[in-house]
């Protein structure tokens, strides 16, 4: 007895379907795609850097030494020691640059750490008021290291009459100057004396130039 041909299923009779090769190369294109490289995310603010002669370093040697200590994406702004920077450790990064500064200018700098988003909700928060700057005023921010224990009440006017401290957004305090006739009224800003902690002073303007905000 022949035994009977047993049919063949049509499912199991097709040859498999291959995806398309455009649709495939566009997979592929989309699993392989790179991640944008991720820019600065602080900054860093040397104390008394290139300022009268004294403590002399060129922005490219600083870059270098950034760089050595982990820093990526490492950018400088002027003379006086702004640095861009992002670290996977940014307090060890910093604690490296100290150290490589120290043995290099013979004494430790101090450096005053900033990240990005801060000085950004910095400039949001209008510390000097919406209306433009007057003519004659300047305006500073000074960045100090730590949290001051105490400070007398904001905004204030120091006796010579021609510096206020006007407010405290985290360690950045903010100084309006208006100079008075005969007078180099920055001698009187002295942040460190007021707050009893160690600062750097920056020009508004270039605080705004750290964000983005002007050329």
């Amino acid at each position: 007895m022949t035994a009977r041909k047993r049919a063949t299923s049509p499912a199991t009779s097709r040859s498999p379907v291959r995806p398309a090769a455009g649709s495939a190369a566009r997979a592929g294109t989309s699993a392989t795609k790179p991640a944008a490289a991720p820019g600065p995310t602080h900054v860093a603010l040397l104390r008394a850097l290139n300022v009268g002669g004294t403590s002399v370093l060129p922005m490219a040697d600083l870059k270098a030494v950034f760089e050595k200590a982990g820093a990526r994406e490492v950018k400088t702004l002027q003379a006086a020691g702004n640095v861009w920077f992002a670290a996977a450790d940014v307090p060890a990064c910093i604690a490296k640059v100290r150290a490589a500064l120290a043995k290099r200018m013979k004494r430790e700098p101090a450096i005053m750490v900033e990240s990005l988003d801060a000085l950004r909700a910095l400039v949001r928060a209008k510390p000097f008021g919406a209306a433009p700057r007057p003519e004659g005023t300047t305006w500073y921010v000074a960045f100090l290291d730590r949290a001051p224990a105490a400070l007398p009440r904001l905004p204030h006017l120091l006796p010579t009459g021609d510096v206020t401290y006007r407010t405290l957004i985290g360690r950045a305090l903010c100084i309006s100057v208006v100079p008075l006739p005969g007078n180099l009224s920055v001698d009187n800003v002295n942040p460190e004396k007021f707050a009893g902690v160690s600062a750097t002073v920056r020009n508004w303007n270039t605080v705004l130039r750290l964000v983005g905000e002007q050329p």
